[in-house]
């Protein structure tokens, strides 16, 4: 639900930018095939109990996509940002992300507090007075839409890179081919008829 937010953000942003969604197939992404890596291994890992192998896997895969894209567009920076802080607390902390401690005062999040107490939600635990890097941690939320839950800075660098993503790469128009291609192209199709 948080990260759906800033996914239709981002498209209304595009669209009042005058950029339209067709525009999408105008992008050139480089090793798409990592976070689909990333994704697959991560499933995989879960399953098998790999769970330091998918923590480190996941996150280095995600962060070569992400530099190795930067060159099309400053807005992956702002991802990879949002990636790096959440990779960076989870590993001072055990391999878990921390929740913070104001979630015990909600009462929409009762059943989460009590299993976060007992350890029963993977990948996560309460927060502490030794948990390391609390900033880092899930320890925002909006109290006028408290479903989106708890949140952290790189949740929110996340969304907000993503946002700005799709938003300029809706406005991505088609790479015009230079003269001299063109005059080359022209060149081979005219020996491909010379030839015939």
């Amino acid at each position: 639900m948080f990260f759906v937010i800033f996914l239709a953000l981002g498209i209304i942003i595009g669209y009042i930018l005058k950029g339209k969604l067709s525009n999408l197939i105008n992008v050139n992404i480089r090793m798409i095939y990592l976070p689909i890596a990333a994704l697959v291994f991560s499933i995989i890992a879960n399953k098998l109990q790999w769970y330091t192998a998918r923590h480190f896997v996941l996150y280095i895969l995600i962060i070569v996509f992400v530099i190795v894209n930067i060159k099309e567009s400053k807005y992956y920076i702002i991802a990879g940002l949002g990636f790096l802080s959440n990779f960076i607390v989870i590993s001072a902390n055990n391999l878990t992300m921390p929740v913070g401690y104001k979630i015990e005062e909600l009462r929409l999040y009762i059943n989460a507090y009590n299993m976060l107490i007992n350890g029963q939600i993977p990948g996560y635990a309460l927060a502490s007075q030794q948990t390391k890097l609390y900033f880092l941690a899930d320890i925002f939320y909006v109290p006028f839409l408290p479903k989106l839950g708890f949140f952290s800075l790189g949740d929110a660098l996340l969304g907000i890179g993503g946002m700005l993503l799709i938003a300029s790469f809706m406005k991505k128009k088609p790479e015009q081919k230079s003269e001299q291609e063109t005059e080359q192209k022209s060149e081979q199709e005219a020996e491909q008829l010379d030839s015939e």
